[in-house]
């Protein structure tokens, strides 16, 4: 059972560092690990990354999801649809 309350614990703190809300050192101790050392090598040894690596990769997924999404936008105003506008700005939202 140890290792599943580690592993609940891992996953929260994944959750946690993709949200960007809390620095490794918050995340770590909202998550019950007594250090970061200890922390940083339990959630290498769980997702095969280091936190840095991680967090790179969720930054990167984010960015392409952007990026397609002003594709697709991009794409219906060259088939004649009309961007989607902000009620308050009136700016277009991509």
């Amino acid at each position: 059972t140890r290792d599943f309350i580690r592993n609940v614990r891992l996953k929260q703190a994944a959750s946690l560092l993709a949200e960007r809300k809390h620095n490794v050192a918050e995340v770590a101790a909202l998550t019950g690990f007594p250090s970061l050392a200890y922390f940083s090598t339990a959630f290498k040894a769980k997702t095969g990354l280091s936190i840095k690596d991680y967090l790179t990769k969720i930054r990167m997924e984010k960015a392409k999801s952007l990026d397609i999404a002003r594709l697709l936008a991009f794409w219906g105003l060259m088939n004649g649809n009309k961007p989607k506008l902000n009620n308050k700005s009136r700016k277009p939202l991509i």
